[in-house]
């Protein structure tokens, strides 16, 4: 695993990103993969394509991208007591209305699902999803993408560090083309005051990124019946009992997802 202060995760990060790079240079890091993803083990891959943090909503250089997402699939990251890794994939939720979600009501629906997302809540609305841990991810609707972590010392990597929380990565697998990014955009960083768990009144603050997902293809239109597939990256940063200077362990998870089209409207 890779012990890295915050300057040098992003010094690496750049090196990476590289567009005259074309190797995938070996690094002792830790990848948290999928167990059918183990040949990623110790592999940093070089990404390409546009960052989730370009902006397209709201830019009117792109006049395609200009439809407000009316919904948000929402991914809930946390440690259980036991110290296993949880991570709950919700149904995708809409608002009663069915209208499009704006930026200033972003970050209260963001907090409803992180405690819609804890296990005390038992009478969950949006209803958990049959699929976990990143696995089997697939996109329909034009939509915000959220990963919550629901953890004190476990913060997803953000504008603060120089970084973005998710990286995607160009390359074959098979007879799967995974795919640049040119359809997630709009990446925000959000950290969350929220009550502690088990109802003592005090809050603490948890981290997630928040992106959206405008469904489109290479050429910048909506996805037709053909599916895109994807493999990305996504950064977490996990902070030590005893730290030294500023140091903290980089933990990666790398899935993949498809984008289904034709976009779909809401239920």
């Amino acid at each position: 695993m890779t012990i890295e202060t915050d300057e040098q995760l992003k010094l690496r990060i750049a090196a990476m990103t590289s567009p005259k790079s074309d190797t995938e240079p070996k690094y002792d890091l830790f990848v948290a993969s999928n167990p059918q993803k183990n040949d990623d083990r110790n592999i940093v891959p070089v990404y390409k394509g546009d960052s989730i943090r370009s902006t397209r909503y709201g830019d009117s250089n792109y006049p395609k991208f200009q439809e407000l997402p009316k919904c948000i699939y929402f991914y809930y990251c946390r440690i259980n007591d036991d110290g296993r890794l949880a991570v709950d994939h919700y149904k995708p939720y809409f608002k009663p209305d069915k209208t499009g979600i704006k930026a200033d009501e972003l970050k209260n629906i963001i907090k409803a699902l992180a405690y819609n997302g804890r296990p005390s809540t038992t009478n969950k609305n949006p209803p958990l999803d049959q699929n976990t841990n990143f696995q089997n991810l697939v996109w329909n609707h034009k939509s915000y993408i959220v990963i919550f972590m629901d953890e004190e010392y476990w913060k997803l990597a953000s504008q603060n560090d120089g970084l973005d929380a998710v990286y995607f990565r160009e390359t074959q697998s098979g007879p799967t083309q995974y795919r640049q990014n040119k359809t997630f955009y709009d990446a925000i960083d959000l950290e969350l005051k929220l009550k502690k768990s088990g109802g003592q009144g005090s809050t603490d603050v948890r981290t997630a990124v928040c992106f959206i997902n405008h469904m489109k293809d290479d050429q910048g239109d909506d996805l037709a019946e053909d599916p895109y597939s994807y493999k990305f990256d996504i950064f977490f940063r996990a902070e030590f009992s005893n730290p030294i200077a500023g140091e903290r362990l980089t933990i990666i998870f790398d899935p993949t997802g498809d984008n289904q089209g034709p976009p779909l409207p809401p239920p």
